[in-house]
């Protein structure tokens, strides 16, 4: 019985330990039509030795994302090409902004980093590319127990989607029978709006169509 029960929790252990594990850096590419932008924090001198543990949180043309970012980890956001204001806040105390014009296709490394052992001091900076990424390859995606798909903030890539949608639903409406418009016609007819010369002529049409 007891071995039987340290069996179990030598499982149950296991696969808690399974689901904590971070996801490593998985090289990844931009979605169609849309830019790769990687936010990544980096250890800055002096919290170290502070044991401070802080978390960055971003937001997207003034919407805050879900969740943090922490020194060694990283969020990937697949962004419709536009000017777009990135804000990165730590604790609610100070907020850093940066803008970028971003193109398609291409892949944007922010890295955040503190530059003083004042608390709540730190930087952004879009680095690079081949410099950002061998910054970020070691690194682990933030906040997630488990492996997840790319952030996408939906009011900057899905409008295109949905107009699209629409577009589709006009062009795919089915026409009105021709049985419909005789009927139509031949009530405006009824109604003194066409007169009986009219109505042959608009009844041969739709009979022709």
């Amino acid at each position: 019985m007891k071995k039987t029960i340290l069996t179990l929790v030598a499982v149950v252990a296991a696969m808690l330990f399974t689901a904590c594990t971070k996801v490593p850096f998985k090289t990844q590419e931009p979605l169609a039509d849309a830019a790769l932008v990687y936010v990544y924090v980096v250890e800055g001198d002096g919290f170290t030795e502070m044991n401070r543990k802080p978390s960055y949180k971003v937001a997207i043309n003034g919407k805050y994302t879900e969740g943090g970012i922490m020194i060694g980890e990283y969020k990937p956001f697949d962004l419709r090409p536009s000017h777009i204001e990135f804000s990165i806040a730590r604790a609610d105390v100070e907020i850093q902004k940066i803008a970028l014009n971003i193109e398609a296709g291409k892949i944007y490394y922010l890295r955040v980093k503190s530059f003083s052992d004042d608390f709540a001091k730190f930087e952004v900076v879009n680095v690079a590319p081949h410099i950002g990424s061998q910054e970020i390859k070691n690194m682990y995606l933030a906040g997630v127990l488990q492996e997840e798909q790319n952030k996408v903030i939906e009011e900057l890539i899905e409008p295109a989607k949905e107009q699209n949608a629409q577009q589709t639903i006009v062009q795919s409406a089915p026409k009105a029978s021709k049985t419909d418009e005789l009927k139509k016609a031949f009530e405006l007819k009824e109604q003194g709006v066409l007169t009986d010369a009219e109505f042959e002529k608009l009844k041969t049409e739709i009979l022709a169509q």
